[in-house]
């Protein structure tokens, strides 16, 4: 990787760190923790291995001590590893302790000379002297109990000592290497981060340990109190002494699981995090075993071994930043009762709707033929039981009363499934997985299980349950907004519940009569065209309450609407059974009804073969209809603004509806020994320091709550007329929109402009204009460089103008709303369109200083995203937006655009589009980059494995055809998610938010995966929604720190306004390259 080594200064000291010369022999000896090992005590070698000689290993351990002296000799004190003290039982730890420090003081300086860790034969008198009930330890667990030379160390020190260097005394099977053995170059490197700072440190392991050395880019101070050590030594280490949150865990951590020793990580120096775990006595700990991934949880089938206790993971959280915590909105889920298995079975219910009483069926299919078996079903087609029933199917009816007390009848039937058993063990043992292997079977039967409680007491929509509140918000157009409690399982250190606030539009309840009133239709006049499609289009999917006349005799029935017709009443007739024809009108006055209004349309409801023609005035709105239909922009505003909330008052509500639904009350969750905590974890935070960011001429600005003040722009765009960019600015003709306001505008963009370095034409028209896209046709051929078009409230509208510009014309246009203009035109407005013009005339804004970003040799940042259609748009393509940067600041862009099939998530033609990026990089820098950063939005946990598939592997395979050799990095970016953070202690943000540079990376993350949530920017209303990232692709290895660091500088790299946002640059402006896409095909 391109990224500068150098050496790292020291915390005290303020000297480099001396790295030694390479030496085959060392080599040798610091890949091979099996080469000091005494002969007494040396681990039985493994079949197939050879047997090294005394005579060969004490050459090896003399020429490595000679050279390690000279290395201790030069390194300063605070350099120095800390003492590693031989395992003892914890009751004798003060006693050992206050022998070594009056040994310490005592010691001769030949001694300090000599590393203990490399000696042979020659073994401590302490070691000599140990107890008779040490010796009996197994061997390999005596091997490497030797002792770190140090220089006077605290009780504090050694105590991290032995807590740090614990499990690697204890070293399995897989390290009984005796000095022969060779190998491979990942185990080497792997070795080298798991015994900690080896003698030769690669750029990555300067920092050696937490302990020995602190965080030496910790910011904003490097050296550490007692206190801050202390805290230090909770979050990054093992502890003797439980936290307040280990302790709010014990209850659901019992069993064997809590005697379990650590496990030594066996995964790249990239993706290891060690999180906070309890210390067992040492004389209870069992041998060392090093699986492939790290699992801190017993396979066995004992309920009993397979508690919820947190997993003890193999990736390394970052270290910079200043610590804190807050709460996370989860609850810890309790499945140390939970059976190991369920059992899956297929439910067939005949007919097949209407599905709104499948449950009420089920649940009197299971009372009538099982009863005495619970079963957790999914309202469609699935339940799972505890046990096995008997016999292979059962079958049977079941009669459900309707909301007219009608009786409905269904036959209902239940099979074993070909896969019938669900292993819910796996759910205790996941932490060997990869994010997209997790049990997914057992996820759904707990997803089923956990739902039961919330459904008999809410509304379902996806994962969300709603209850329509006691005073509605009405929304306009006929919607109102109802409140529901999100929930969800997930996989962390532990299984979690994460619960948040939901909100959605419902449509109102109404007679069609008083829904034409509210959607502004006349109901005394026959519907014109507006008012026909208007109806149409909110009824559209929708099922509604036909009530027929009382001199029918008949029970009002639910229809799901097709269409309004375009006929009135009284002129829409039909043939009824006799072969008579009648109109609507004439066949109610026959029954003796007269409609009140026959100028209306009928609702078309039924088959298209035989329909039914229901009159307006007898039908209304079935309550609690979720639909799938995208918001309206004023619905979508006011669901903001009235979703706009505080932490505090954000957490509040989750907690009515927690109080509301009882989850711990419900028998299936009972039955199948799950229950849930009821507060909210708290989560180990970080705040980040936020980037310089470097305008013209070096001028630097530092950030505050994510937001700076804007200075000239760093590079602005070039152009070879003489008199700069030729602009103009056309409007339609409006009787709101003045001239004159016009003029102070175009002389304050420009005065503005001048002042930022943009050099704008002092020459410019103002244009009124009848026809917008003509006129654009006009400016593309007398050479424009920008035109600034003032959209009308009605006309002409944004898609078209952008259409035309872009693809016909091939000209630039700023686009600014007419009733924008119209309020007060102020600097804060300038300035915001100046980012965008300078953008689009391709100048760079701003950049990150080079103090503040991970410097990495020719980088190529890339985002993606793709924006698909509405559930009832799937005829429409997705649009694929693939943004990546050309310049070594990663600050300007090249945008490119494609149509596939509709709802496709992973990219199709990426060869095509990475092809492109990597020559126009190559064009602007004459060498094409050595790392490519891949930003990928937009998809879920299930796609990752597509993602890799396709879209990395095609980034390589134009690699490969182009003969080079880039480090790819992909970052899965992740909005789709309820998370949320709530601080402890009061932030100073209007919200309560926490601060903008705040990042999680432990607890509420996958423990065997690179994965951290990040709040980069300010929330301007409501709860900041944190963005997850998950690490999919690394052959960079970057380090956890490096990789939270770049991402949060990419936030600041927005060319759009000077603000933080909340997710990185890349992504962002793929985001956006997919909407306008969206844009040209709307137009």
């Amino acid at each position: 990787m391109g990224r500068k080594n150098k050496n790292k200064k020291s915390e005290a000291g303020g000297q480099p760190e001396q790295k030694p010369k390479e030496n085959p022999q060392h080599q040798l000896e610091s890949q091979q923790p099996g080469t000091s090992q005494p002969k007494q005590s040396a681990p039985p070698q493994e079949s197939g291995q050879k047997e090294s000689s005394q005579q060969q290993g004490a050459q090896q351990k003399e020429s490595s001590q000679q050279q390690q002296t000279q290395r201790q000799q030069k390194r300063p004190q605070h350099q120095q590893r800390p003492q590693q003290q031989p395992t003892r039982p914890q009751e004798q730890r003060p006693q050992q302790q206050e022998q070594q420090s009056r040994k310490q003081q005592q010691q001769p300086q030949r001694q300090q000379a000599q590393p203990q860790h490399q000696q042979g034969p020659q073994q401590s008198r302490k070691q000599q002297q140990q107890p008779q009930r040490q010796q009996a330890q197994p061997q390999h667990q005596q091997g490497l109990q030797q002792t770190w030379p140090q220089q006077q160390q605290s009780h504090p020190q050694q105590e991290r000592s032995q807590y740090q260097q614990g499990p690697q005394h204890q070293q399995g099977p897989h390290h009984q290497q005796g000095p022969q053995q060779q190998q491979s170059r990942p185990q080497q490197e792997r070795s080298q981060y798991q015994q900690g700072p080896q003698h030769q440190q690669g750029p990555h392991h300067q920092q050696g340990s937490v302990y020995q050395q602190g965080p030496q880019q910790t910011w904003p101070q490097q050296q550490q109190s007692r206190p801050q050590q202390e805290s230090s030594q909770y979050q990054q280490g093992p502890q003797q002494h439980k936290t307040p949150q280990q302790h709010e865990r014990s209850q659901y951590q019992q069993g064997p699981q809590q005697q379990k020793p650590p496990q030594q990580p066996n995964q790249p120096h990239h993706q290891q995090r060690q999180q906070p775990q309890q210390t067992q006595p040492q004389h209870q700990q069992s041998p060392q075993q090093t699986p492939t991934r790290q699992s801190s949880v017993s396979h066995s089938s004992s309920s009993t071994s397979l508690s919820s206790a947190p997993s003890q993971s193999s990736i390394s959280p970052g270290t910079l930043g200043v610590k804190g915590e807050a709460e996370a909105n989860y609850l810890i889920m309790d499945l140390s009762k939970m059976p190991n298995k369920a059992y899956h079975y297929d439910v067939t219910i005949t007919p097949d709707r209407p599905k709104k009483f499948f449950r009420n069926a089920f649940t009197q299919f299971m009372n009538t033929y099982l009863p005495g078996h619970f079963a957790g079903f999914d309202g469609v087609k699935s339940c799972y039981l505890l046990e096995m029933l008997p016999k292979p199917v059962y079958e049977g009816d079941v009669s459900i009363a309707d909301s007219a007390s009608r009786q409905i009848q269904f036959k209902v039937s239940i099979k074993p499934t070909d896969n019938i058993e669900i292993d819910l063990g796996s759910l205790r043992t996941y932490r060997n997985d990869r994010i997209y292997d997790k049990p997914m079977r057992a996820l759904q039967c707990l997803e089923v299980i956990l739902a039961n409680a919330c459904q008999q007491k809410g509304l379902r929509v996806g994962r969300s349950f709603f209850t329509r509140p006691n005073q509605t918000l009405d929304l306009d157009g006929g919607y109102e907004l109802y409140t529901g409690l999100y929930q969800a399982a997930i996989l962390g250190d532990v299984p979690y519940l994460n619960v948040d606030i939901s909100n959605k539009s419902f449509p109102m309840a109404l007679n069609l009569i008083d829904l034409l009133n509210v959607l502004r239709i006349d109901a005394g006049r026959s519907l014109d065209q507006r008012g026909l499609q208007s109806l149409s289009a909110h009824l559209r999917a929708l099922k509604v309450i036909y009530s027929p006349p009382p001199s029918f005799g008949a029970a009002p029935r639910s229809y799901k609407v097709n269409e309004v017709s375009r006929e009135s009443a009284s002129s829409l007739s039909f043939k009824i059974d006799t072969g008579e024809k009648l109109t609507v009108q004439s066949y109610f006055a026959s029954r003796g009804y007269k409609l009140k209004y026959p100028h209306l349309g009928c609702v078309v409801a039924g088959s298209s073969v035989k329909p039914n023609y229901l009159p307006i005035e007898l039908c209304s709105i079935e309550p609690g209809q979720a639909i799938k239909k995208k918001d309206g922009k004023a619905q979508v505003q006011k669901m903001i603004k009235f979703a706009a909330t505080s932490t505090d008052e954000r957490k509040r509500k989750i907690m009515e509806k927690l109080q509301y639904f009882l989850h711990n009350n419900d028998i299936l969750l009972q039955k199948f020994g799950i229950r849930i905590d009821n507060q909210f974890i708290k989560v180990p935070t970080r705040l980040l320091r936020p980037p310089s960011i470097e305008y013209r001429l070096g001028k630097l600005v530092d950030p505050r709550n994510g937001s700076w003040r804007n200075l000239q722009y760093l590079q602005t765009g070039m152009t070879l007329k003489k008199t700069g960019h030729k602009w103009a600015i056309i409007y339609n003709p409006s009787r709101f929109l003045r001239h004159g306001n016009l003029l102070d505008f175009s002389n304050m963009l420009f005065n503005e402009a001048k002042r930022m370095g943009i050099n704008l034409d002092s020459e410019r028209e103002i244009q009124e204009t009848r026809d917008i896209v003509r006129t654009l046709e006009e400016y593309k051929r007398k050479d424009y460089d920008l035109v600034i078009v003032v959209i009308p409230n009605y006309g002409t509208s944004y898609a078209d103008i952008k259409q035309k510009a872009e693809l016909v014309c091939g000209l630039l246009t700023q686009c600014i709303k007419e009733q924008t203009l119209n309020r007060r035109v102020d600097n804060q407005l300038i300035g915001n369109l100046l980012l965008k013009i300078n953008s689009k005339l391709n100048g760079s804004n701003h950049k990150i200083s080079a103090k503040s970003h991970i410097v990495l040799d020719h980088a190529m940042f890339m985002g993606a995203d793709v924006t698909h259609p509405s559930p009832d748009q799937r005829n429409i393509p997705s649009v694929v937006g693939v943004a990546a940067s050309h310049d070594l600041n990663g600050a300007s862009y090249n945008m490119q655009y494609r149509l596939q099939e509709s709802a496709k998530e992973e990219i199709d033609d990426m060869q095509s589009i990475s092809r492109h990026h990597l020559k126009v990089y190559f064009q602007k820098n004459n060498c094409y980059p050595n790392n490519i950063i891949y930003y990928r939005d937009g998809v879920s946990d299930g796609q990752f494995k597509k993602v890799n598939k396709f879209e990395v592997s095609a980034i390589r395979a134009v690699c490969k055809e182009l003969r080079i050799t880039p480090k790819i990095t992909c970052i899965i970016v992740v909005k789709r998610h309820h998370t949320r953070f709530f601080p402890t202690k009061p932030t100073g943000d209007k919200w309560n938010n926490v601060l903008p540079g705040t990042v999680v990376d432990q607890k509420i993350v996958h423990p065997n995966e690179t994965q951290f949530f990040m709040v980069s920017h300010q929330s301007i209303q409501g709860t900041a929604k944190p963005t997850r990232y998950n690490v999919l692709v690394d052959d960079a290895k970057f380090t956890m720190d490096e990789l939270q660091m770049m991402t949060n500088n990419l936030c600041y790299m927005f060319p759009r306004c000077n603000r933080a946002v909340s997710y990185p640059a890349p992504a962002y402006l793929a985001h956006l390259v997919a909407a306008r896409g969206r844009v040209y095909i709307d137009g």
